[in-house]
């Protein structure tokens, strides 16, 4: 479902790059000496620079049903259900990246095995990300006498709106061969949602009294659940030359993707929903992600 993040954007790789980018820079106006006359000299690794413009929206559903349990009388139902909306959007007119072809004499030839190596020029590509968080959630069927400490149940009251995360990290990969390859972006969580409470780095407690994925399955194990990472995903490029066509000025990289959750992680969307076997409640839970990826060449 997710592939690998096989090319990490790190302060380790941007050294890496900047060390091949010089030299490719001095060996670009030099010759290859041989004892023929007439032989060529090394073709050098092609770099292209674009500005990138990120348009990405995550969409969170849930929904949790558990039934009375007539073995349990002060466990109650619940009903809870919710949606969290993500919207990332790249600051102005985008970010400066870069391509670079790699080849087998290049630094980068163990880290791509010949795909192209894509960064960001200042070392991080990042956005922003606006929030809209829903959820309810109500209980009852419990005795309050049986019962000591119940309520009886009831509607939670719920302080649910929206509000603002920063320090949206995106890491570029490439997945494929060095002939055919595909372009893709992972999202990852740094900075703070900013709701209604103190700035958190967790979803869940962003807003007070908003109920945030009841039931589901293991969160902590789905940043993108959790922390609102994006789901990583890739698009090919259709043409042979790829990123380094001068030719097309403007390259246009699109994602969709659709997750299903239990109340145990993700399962395929097809499998009906299986009853929890702790307590026989039923979690039905959807991620669905998409963004638009607009590359405009230029010349630095």
């Amino acid at each position: 479902m997710n592939p690998p993040r096989l090319i990490p954007t790190s302060e380790r790789i941007m050294f890496a790059l900047l060390a091949a980018l010089t030299a490719l820079a001095l060996f670009a106006g030099a010759t290859v000496p041989r004892a023929d006359a007439a032989a060529k000299p090394r073709k050098a690794d092609r770099v292209a620079y674009f500005n990138a413009k990120l348009e990405a929206t995550q969409e969170i559903g849930w929904l949790y049903q558990r039934d009375l349990d007539v073995s349990n009388e002060c466990l109650g139902w619940q009903l809870a259900d919710g949606k969290t909306v993500l919207d990332y959007r790249s600051p102005g007119s985008g970010e400066k990246i870069v391509a670079m072809e790699v080849s087998k004499r290049s630094p980068l030839w163990s880290q791509t095995r010949g795909r192209p190596y894509v960064g960001a020029l200042d070392g991080a590509f990042e956005t922003d990300a606006a929030i809209y968080m829903e959820g309810e959630s109500e209980t009852g069927g419990v005795d309050p006498i049986k019962c000591p400490g119940a309520d009886g149940g009831g509607k939670q009251p719920t302080e649910c709106s929206s509000g603002l995360g920063d320090d949206i990290r995106w890491d570029f990969f490439t997945t494929g061969t060095a002939k055919r390859y595909s372009l893709g972006l992972e999202g990852f969580q740094r900075g703070m949602w900013r709701g209604n409470q103190a700035p958190s780095g967790s979803l869940s407690t962003a807003f007070r009294n908003c109920p945030h994925w009841v039931g589901g399955g293991p969160a902590p194990d789905y940043s993108a659940i959790a922390d609102g990472s994006f789901d990583p995903g890739a698009d090919h490029l259709a043409s042979r030359k790829g990123l380094f066509d001068p030719k097309r000025k403007r390259i246009v990289l699109t994602f969709e993707d659709y997750v299903c959750f239990d109340h145990d992680g993700v399962v395929p969307c097809e499998e009906s929903n299986q009853p929890n076997p702790e307590d026989g409640s039923f979690f039905d839970g959807t991620l669905e992600s998409e963004y638009r990826l607009t590359l405009t060449r230029t010349r630095r």
